[in-house]
C-alpha cells in the first residue's frame, strides 16, 4: 500500500493518489457515497417524469434533495474517512455517514449559498451577453449566452472546490467556507482547475454511459447507476481533498498534527453559517 501521509504533491501525484485510495479503501469511500446515492437514484427514477403533462416542479423534489443533501452528505462522509486514512485510523461506512449527518444542516446550507451564487453570477453574466447580442447580432443570442456563462460556471467550480474539505475538516460554514475554499485555491488555479475538471470528467463521463447503457433497466438500472456515480463521486472527493492537503502543505506547513487536531473537534451544536 502506498504512503498516505500528509505532504505536498504534484498534479499528477494527487490524481494516482486518488485512484490508491479508491483501490484500497474502496470499500468505505464507494460504500458511504453509495448509502446515499443508489436511494435517490432509485426515488428520481420513480418520481414522475417531466414531460408535456406533468409540471416541471414534480422534478423538482428529487433534484433539490439530490444538490442540497445527498451530494454534500456524501462528499462529506468521504472527505472525513480519508482524514481519518490519513492519520491511520480505522474506518468505516457507518462512521462516515454519522459523521457526515452531524453536520447536514450546515452542509446543506452552505451548498444552498453556493448554488445562490452559480444562480446569481451566471444569471448577470448571461442576462448581459443577452442583451448585447439583442442590440448587435439578433442571431447569436444563444451562442453569446453560452461563451459568457459557461466560464463563468467553471471559475465559481473551481473557487468553491475544497467547499466539501474545508466544512467537514475545518468546521467552516456559510460565507467563510465559500472565502476560505477561495483563498486557498488562489495562486495555484491551473492545478486546482486541472483537478477539478479530472474529478468532474469521472462523475460526468461514467453516469452519461451508463446512462446509455442502464438508462432502461428497470430497478437494477438506477441501483447500477447508483453504484457508479458513488465510484465516480468517491474519485472527485478523493482527489479534491487531496489537493486540499498539497495547497495547506504548501501555504501554512499543514501536517499530521493539524489534521488530527481537525477530526478530533467535536461537531458544533449551533455552527454559524455567516
Amino acid at each position: 500500500m502506498r504512503s498516505c501521509e500528509v505532504r505536498a504533491r504534484s498534479f499528477g501525484e494527487i490524481l494516482d493518489a486518488g485512484l490508491w485510495l479508491l483501490r484500497d479503501h474502496g470499500r468505505v469511500l464507494v460504500g458511504a457515497a453509495a448509502v446515499v446515492h443508489v436511494p435517490m437514484q432509485l426515488l428520481a427514477t420513480a418520481w414522475p417524469q417531466r414531460s408535456a403533462g406533468a409540471p416541471w416542479l414534480l422534478a423538482a423534489p428529487p433534484i433539490a434533495l439530490a444538490w442540497l443533501v445527498v451530494i454534500p452528505l456524501a462528499r462529506a462522509a468521504i472527505t472525513w474517512a480519508i482524514g481519518e486514512v490519513h492519520l491511520g485510523r480505522p474506518v468505516s461506512v457507518a462512521e462516515a455517514l454519522r459523521r457526515a449527518w452531524l453536520l447536514l444542516l450546515p452542509l446543506s446550507g452552505t451548498t444552498l449559498l453556493a448554488w445562490m451564487a452559480y444562480v446569481i453570477l451566471g444569471g448577470v453574466a448571461g442576462f448581459m451577453a443577452a442583451l448585447t447580442a439583442v442590440l448587435f447580432a439578433r442571431q447569436f443570442v444563444a451562442v453569446a449566452v453560452v461563451i459568457v456563462t459557461v466560464p463563468v460556471f467553471v471559475y465559481l467550480g473551481f473557487i468553491f472546490a475544497l467547499l466539501s474539505p474545508v466544512m467537514v475538516l475545518e468546521r467552516t460554514f456559510g460565507l467563510r467556507a465559500l472565502k476560505r475554499s477561495r483563498e486557498l485555491v488562489q495562486g495555484s488555479g491551473a492545478r486546482t482547475l486541472g483537478v477539478f475538471l479530472a474529478g468532474s470528467l469521472a462523475v460526468g463521463v461514467l453516469s452519461g454511459i451508463l446512462q446509455l447503457v442502464l438508462g432502461r433497466i428497470p430497478v437494477l438500472g438506477p441501483i447500477g447507476m447508483g453504484l457508479a456515480l458513488s465510484a465516480g463521486a468517491s474519485y472527485s472527493s478523493a482527489v479534491l481533498t487531496l489537493l486540499y492537503f498539497d495547497l495547506r502543505c504548501r501555504k501554512e506547513a499543514f501536517d499530521l498534527e493539524h489534521l488530527a487536531r481537525l477530526v478530533a473537534r467535536e461537531t458544533p451544536a449551533a455552527p454559524v453559517l455567516a
